[in-house]
């Protein structure tokens, strides 16, 4: 499939890549909300971080792409980490507000810093070298990017080091009576949230050659929220396939009907799956599989 889509065209690309980046973000909130019960209401924050320390290199100084988003990742982790450091006690209803405040500072430092326009290697006095990669080489590095992500979060969540944060998430306080360190643990989880959105950013400026405001907005803070209720939460699946259908809703339907129409329809998808499959689509499939599993033992 990921060979299939660069003969399609370049739209298919950038719907594709616009996919890729939302469901490596979706995947990043479910992994901090489902495993250790922190809830960040700001995941913009480092998403943006990653997108604004990797578009500012290659477009301001025309630094390499690939060291461009690995500066990006690592300061998205770095940064978002010390606000993770510093709302690490706080209940989760207090930590995702205060995440999402920090995420709404930065929306209006870049909104004074550099406008409505943001920055581009196309605009006047940015010099960067990003035109020098192909379209076609950026969605293949998004695909590497992609695995890479997927396997890390899925070896994760399938180690033994899950059933220690999973124990943190479901009472911080009995996990603490059973020597488990959870700030300490809460911090790791939070930290390697922090890389993958920022990766997440970080790929998603380099394969836009833009970046803006726009970045740090309320819709970036609740889209990976909105992927995990769709798909479901709690499994690696889940957000991904979220992160699918909220890629395309948002890029293809604009093609065709106004911004606002978009959004209806994404509210009404996110009421939808809320109403009729409160677990998410995940939560069917695992659901007709338990139903099925009791009708077997049961003619056994």
């Amino acid at each position: 499939m990921f060979l299939i889509i660069p003969e399609a065209g370049h739209y298919a690309m950038y719907v594709a890549v616009a996919m890729i980046a939302y469901m490596i973000l979706g995947a990043s909130w479910d992994l901090l909300y489902s495993y250790t019960g922190q809830l960040s209401l700001g995941q913009a924050l480092a998403f943006g971080l990653g997108g604004l320390f990797t578009g500012f290199p290659l477009f301001e100084f025309g630094l390499s792409p690939y060291l461009s988003i690995v500066i990006g990742c690592l300061a998205a982790c770095g940064i978002q980490g010390v606000v993770g450091i510093t709302t690490i006690r706080l209940k989760p209803a207090y930590q995702g507000i205060a995440t999402l405040l920090f995420a709404q500072v930065l929306y209006y430092v870049m909104q004074i810093l550099y406008g409505t326009e943001g920055i581009s290697p196309y605009l006047p006095g940015f010099i960067g070298k990003a035109g020098a990669v192909s379209f076609s080489t950026i969605y293949y590095i998004g695909v590497v990017i992609f695995i890479f992500a997927g396997t890390a979060i899925f070896a994760l969540e399938r180690s033994k080091y899950a059933v220690r944060l999973l124990a943190i998430a479901s009472d911080p306080i009995a996990a603490e009576t059973l020597g488990i360190n959870v700030t300490l643990n809460k911090l790791i989880i939070w930290f390697t949230s922090s890389f993958f959105a920022g990766l997440a950013g970080a790929f998603y400026t380099v394969a836009l050659l833009h970046l803006d405001y726009n970045i740090f907005g309320v819709t970036n803070d609740f889209l990976p929220i909105t992927a995990s209720i769709i798909g479901g939460v709690g499994t690696i699946i889940g957000p991904l396939i979220g992160g699918l259908i909220v890629g395309g809703v948002l890029t293809i339907l604009p093609v065709w009907f106004s911004f606002a129409l978009t959004l209806l329809a994404y509210g009404v998808i996110l009421l939808v799956v809320a109403r009729f499959f409160p677990s998410g689509l995940m939560g069917v499939t695992r659901f007709r599989r338990e139903k099925i599993d009791l009708q077997t033992k049961r003619r056994e």
